[in-house]
């Protein structure tokens, strides 16, 4: 009998277990309450991990915090824990747990949990670009600085010098302590450290750590109390500290799956949750299935036991199938931008205003960008008019980072006007040679709407200022990755808003801040910025933020504002329970339902 080769059985089993998913996720479908797509693969289900918009539409379908949101999606309630409550001075939360609160295996939910999680983050055990969400604890800052400068001396012989100086600058000088002075000094050996100027560097490093005591994770300001509840102090009050308790990076994740599996955690079969729904199917770039966690404490309010979330990059295949019935909602990201206009007047064309703003990011640390006369003339050169004019959803041209908030315009920054010829004689005051001009790298995705902004950019670009802009368009994960590594000169980019509050969006630019991206590095707007965070005063507070918008925006110029978003979804009329208004752009599962 002829032997059968061990790989063709391989092969064989492999195409009958994709056969098999396949079959899954069509059943899926037809037994799905609710079909929706959301765009692109989401980047990860991580808490710690996850950036996007996109990906917290699943978290807050897969886990919960300390605390959610009511079925408005806006005004913060009890979550995992059973009450808030808060000292008269604002500093000290205390989150009793519910009794009833279970992860999908079946284990309670504990502080524990909330205090292994967020220290898995400031310990630097996964990369967390929001780690800042946690600075407002007592001590984090310091603790997670102290942690992350430990990781970059171990590391330190494999980077090159560009990194190091990154590194020594934003990092080591900063927040190095005194344990790791005689660490600083060893590296600022000339046999270790070819370069001066970096060995200068590192014993300034070693100089300043010396004089800073050692942060234990135990000075941090949470700790569990005898009766299981968890206690969290801050450095100072926070008017928006319930929707950072709210937020993603803050969620727990389950030590034991972490601890079993690596990043594979995440995984269908590997997962635990304590949400609304757990994880039941991810077939890569097709569709992810979410089924009603039957040991979610408010379990019995969840009304979809199953939602099927069509992975989907082309904008005409999501409205194809969702005019053919095969979705029930969609949002923007799978809407054709030619299409908006003659879908505006339909009743199931949902528009809602965001607390948003798209902008242009400036890689600041290579030429010719690294000069700020420069970066102002690009920013000055880009009439924004006719950029939201090419949209076509009703977006509102900005100068200014921060959208309208109460209380706040009155101390904002304009930010730069267009124009045109202050623009060139700037260009031309830093780079007279038009010649010897290096070409731009523009970052986007590969999207019909942003391509149409290139073309307006580019046009803008080169009429005003006699310079090219080249395109370079990708998919989600490798566009946000490219971000990352600051493989770009500009970058188109929209950040919408964590909490309701000027500072979201002021506080990006922090040194080394997980979403800064641009390079860019100023101590003393760090300074206003941690100076904002204690301000109780709120009149002070917004002036300190304002002060922080204009060196952004005006002085440093390290992005450029383009417009205000106007996002939409499409519901089927059988479709219930999205808001009114959206400000957050929350879209909250646990109290959707369909009509029959």
């Amino acid at each position: 009998m002829r032997r059968i080769a061990p790989g063709f059985l391989l092969v064989v089993a492999a195409v009958l277990a994709t056969l098999v998913a396949a079959g899954a996720l069509d059943t899926a479908e037809t037994a799905s309450d609710l079909r929706v797509s959301w765009g692109p693969e989401p980047e990860s289900l991580d808490p710690a991990v996850v950036t996007g918009v996109v990906e917290s539409r699943y978290l807050y379908a897969l886990f919960e915090g300390l605390v959610t949101y009511a079925p408005d999606h806006n005004t913060p309630i009890p979550g995992v824990a059973a009450a808030i409550r808060r000292s008269p001075d604002g500093r000290v939360y205390t989150f009793p747990i519910r009794p009833e609160a279970r992860w999908s295996n079946g284990r309670p939910v504990t502080a524990e949990d909330f205090v292994w999680s967020w220290r898995r983050i400031l310990e630097c055990r996964v990369k967390c670009d929001y780690v800042t969400m946690l600075f407002p604890l007592r001590g984090a800052q310091a603790y997670h600085q102290q942690c992350l400068a430990d990781v970059l001396l171990r590391g330190w012989r494999g980077m090159d010098e560009t990194e190091r100086r990154d590194a020594a600058q934003t990092v080591l000088l900063p927040g190095a302590r005194a344990p790791q002075a005689d660490g600083l000094r060893a590296l600022a050996d000339p046999a270790v450290e070819p370069s001066p100027a970096l060995r200068a560097l590192l014993l300034a490093a070693a100089d300043a750590a010396a004089t800073r005591p050692p942060v234990r994770f135990e000075d941090v300001g949470v700790r569990i109390l005898p009766d299981g509840a968890l206690e969290v102090t801050l450095e100072g009050a926070i008017p928006y500290m319930l929707d950072v308790f709210a937020f993603g990076t803050l969620m727990p994740v389950p030590r034991e799956a972490v601890e079993a599996h690596g990043e594979d955690w995440i995984k269908p079969g590997r997962i635990v949750c304590n949400g609304p729904f757990v994880l039941e199917q991810w077939r890569p770039h097709y569709a992810i299935v979410l089924r009603r966690n039957p040991r979610y404490h408010g379990a019995s309010g969840v009304r979809l036991d199953r939602v099927l979330s069509r992975i989907l990059d082309s904008g005409a295949t999501g409205l194809n199938y969702y005019e053919r019935g095969m979705l029930d909602a969609v949002d923007r990201s799978v809407v054709p931008q030619d299409f908006i206009a003659p879908l505006r007047d339909r009743p199931d064309f949902r528009p809602y205003t965001t607390f948003s703003c798209a902008f242009l990011r400036i890689n600041t640390t290579r030429p010719p960008f690294d000069d700020p006369r420069i970066r102002r003339a690009f920013a000055m050169a880009i009439d924004k008019r006719a950029v939201a004019a090419v949209l076509q959803g009703g977006e509102q041209p900005t100068n200014r980072l921060v959208p309208p908030c109460p209380g706040y315009r009155d101390v904002q920054p304009d930010g730069l006007a267009f124009d045109p010829a202050a623009a060139r004689r700037l260009l031309d005051a830093a780079w007279p040679d038009r010649e010897t001009f290096p070409r731009v790298e523009f970052l986007m995705r590969n999207t019909p709407k942003q391509k149409d902004l290139y073309n307006v950019l580019r046009d803008q670009i080169e009429r005003h200022l006699g310079v090219r802009i080249d395109a370079k368009g990708q998919e989600w994960q490798i566009y946000l990755d490219s971000m990352n590594r600051g493989d770009y000169g500009l970058a188109y980019s929209n950040w919408s808003a964590d909490y309701a509050d000027p500072a979201t969006f002021v506080d990006l630019w922090v040194t080394g801040g997980g979403n800064n991206r641009t390079g860019w590095s100023d101590p003393e707007f760090d300074r206003w910025i941690r100076e904002s965070q204690t301000e109780t005063d709120t009149a002070r507070r917004h002036a300190l933020l304002a002060r922080c918008e204009r060196r952004v925006l005006e002085e440093a110029c390290i992005l450029i504002p383009l417009y205000l978003p106007v996002e939409y979804v499409m519901l089927k009329p059988k479709v219930r329970g999205f808001p009114q208004e959206n400000l957050m752009d929350r879209f909250l599962l646990r109290y959707f339902r369909v009509e029959r």
